[in-house]
Order: C-alpha cells, then sequence, then structure tokens
C-alpha cells in the first residue's frame, strides 16, 4: 500500500526494516489524550515520547511505578507530565510506569516480554485462554464461536454463558431465554445478562462449556503441573539441570510462561464446570435450591482466584460461596 503511494519507498526501506520500525513505534507509542477512552480512540492521537519510552513495567500498584498524563500547561499548549510517588523513590533508583493489566500474550506480542507472576494490583492473574464452542445456527448449520476466558472478569464470563444459554439450550428454553426478564434493557439501552433459566437448560450449556475446555486443554502436550516444574528449575545450577532449565527472558520460558498461564484458567474453568454439574445434581435432587445455584455462580464469576487445586490435588468439586 505505502509503495502504490510512494514507490521509492519501496527501494529505500526494505520490509525487513519497515517491520523493525512498526515494532519500535508499536511497542513504544503513548496515547496522548487527556482522558483516554479505548472506544473513542481514532488511532490519530498517538505518539512517541523520548525518554518516557525508556521507562519498564510494573503494576501501577507499586511505589516505585510513575503515573503520567496529557496536562494543559497554563501558558498554553500541552505538556507529557510523569509524576513519582513520594514515597516511591530514592536518588539513583529506576522509575517504572504500568503497561496496563494484560495476560502475557499480549505482553510478549507487544513488548517483547513475559512476566512471571503476572498479577494485577487487586491479586488476580489478567491472562486469558481461548475456548470454541460449536453451537447450531437457526438454519440447523454448526457456526464455531471463540470466547475468551479469563478469571475474575464478570462481564466476559456473563457474556460467554449468556450466549451459549441463547444456543447451546435445549430448543424449549431458547425463546424462554430470549424473552426472559433479565433480557430487558436498561435506561442506557443497553441489554442486560440473560440469566439461567433452569437446570435442564444449564446443565446442557455447562457440559458443552465443559467439553469446550477440556478440547482446548488436550492441545497442550504438557500439564500445568510440568510446565511449573520447568519454571521452578534453578537457572543458576551447575551440570546436567543446567541444560533443562529456562533462562530468564529466552523465548523458551516465555512460552512456558503464556501456556502454564493458558492452563491456570483452563483448570479454574474446568473446575468451575464441574463444581457447577455437582450443584445442579443437588438442586435436581432437592438436596439444594435452583436460587441458591444461580446465587453461587454469580459469586463465583467474581472470584479473582482460581477455585481449581493446585496440581496434584484434586478435592471434591464444590462452587465455594
Amino acid at each position: 500500500t505505502i509503495i502504490g503511494a510512494c514507490a521509492p519507498f519501496g527501494l529505500q526501506v526494505s520490509l525487513e526494516t519497515f517491520f523493525w520500525a512498526n515494532a519500535c513505534v508499536d511497542s513504544r507509542m503513548f496515547h496522548l489524550r487527556e482522558e483516554y477512552n479505548e472506544t473513542q480512540s481514532t488511532g490519530q492521537d498517538i505518539g512517541l515520547v523520548p525518554m518516557a519510552d525508556m521507562l519498564n513495567h510494573r503494576s501501577r500498584s507499586d511505589p516505585a511505578s510513575c503515573d503520567w498524563k496529557v496536562e494543559k500547561q497554563p501558558g498554553g499548549g500541552k505538556a507529557f507530565v510523569t509524576r513519582t510517588s513520594p514515597t516511591g523513590l530514592c536518588g539513583g533508583d529506576e522509575a517504572w510506569c504500568s503497561y496496563g493489566l494484560h495476560p502475557n500474550g499480549h505482553y510478549l506480542g507487544q513488548y517483547g516480554f513475559s512476566l512471571e507472576d503476572n498479577r494485577r494490583h487487586d491479586g488476580a492473574c489478567p491472562d486469558e485462554a481461548h475456548v470454541t464452542a460449536i453451537v447450531t445456527g437457526s438454519d440447523g448449520q454448526p457456526i464455531y464461536k471463540m470466547f475468551d476466558l479469563s478469571i475474575g472478569n464478570v462481564d466476559d464470563a456473563k457474556g460467554m454463558l449468556s450466549a451459549l444459554r441463547v444456543h447451546v439450550g435445549i430448543d424449549e428454553e431458547k425463546q424462554k431465554n430470549l424473552n426472559c426478564s433479565s433480557n430487558t434493557t436498561d435506561a442506557t439501552r443497553q441489554p442486560k445478562f440473560p440469566l439461567p433459566i433452569c437446570s435442564t437448560n444449564e446443565r446442557a450449556v455447562i457440559s458443552h462449556l465443559k467439553q469446550s475446555v477440556e478440547t482446548a486443554l488436550g492441545r497442550y502436550k504438557t500439564s500445568l503441573g510440568q510446565d511449573l516444574a520447568l519454571l521452578a528449575l534453578d537457572k543458576d545450577s551447575g551440570g546436567a539441570e543446567a541444560t533443562k532449565s529456562l533462562a530468564l527472558g529466552s523465548i523458551r520460558r516465555n512460552s512456558v510462561l503464556i501456556r502454564s498461564g493458558e492452563k491456570h484458567v483452563l483448570g479454574h474453568w474446568l473446575f468451575v464446570c464441574n463444581a457447577a454439574m455437582s450443584l445442579l445434581n443437588d438442586v435436581e435432587k432437592g438436596i439444594a435450591t435452583w436460587e441458591c445455584y444461580c446465587e453461587v455462580l454469580a459469586t463465583t464469576l467474581t472470584r479473582k482466584e482460581s477455585i481449581a487445586p493446585p496440581p496434584g490435588k484434586a478435592p471434591a468439586p464444590t462452587l465455594p460461596a
């Protein structure tokens, strides 16, 4: 496209150099707006800020992490202002800033690194995994729908479950789901999430989700336990152990960090599915109420930590209140 608009460009810049320059800009750009809103960004409000683009990443909650924003100046114009915490830094200390709360896959693709312990300020892990659910369209043909799974992202979880309740639920329940009172619009005209309808419909949904999660986990050649064992190897040990270790910053270590984060998320959701099926069994036996299931599931979706047991341990599946 560029060469079509300016033919000499192809003679002056190789494709490899263009990729390099594009990566430099993409990994160092700032959104230069006083109030940044991603949905309103036009792509023309970004720019490079010398010196500020040298700040490495740390969580926003870290005292050594700087805040930055674009501010209007008294004499007119605007300035990119960086402020450190009054107690977070001393003379000679390195200053940091937050690159945002992202999965390790985003950090690696955008910035070239992965975090050893990727956690948000509230303790939750922002890593994501992806599952593909096969649903039936209105014409009876299969539709492949991909969903992003995470831990503690309530909106994404509700959106996924709502879509499955409409597309996977048994036929006689689908219309009920679409017409239920929870699907009305509020004052902002945004549709609300359909709630669970009945245990039969919900069982079909959870069973389908469980199968999708198991399929995603089955694509990996190693388990989460094996990945954690690899990451725990002493990087400074000598002899045979050193040849097995994954050096910090290496492509192999980054790959293991990303896939272990994905397995951590999938393991959480597999445990949620098993626990939900167990509670649905109790509902159908009269041991638990339907209202109890809805309340416990909703509470579980807000949890910031995985409810799955650590590798090697397998307690009876229950949804914690």
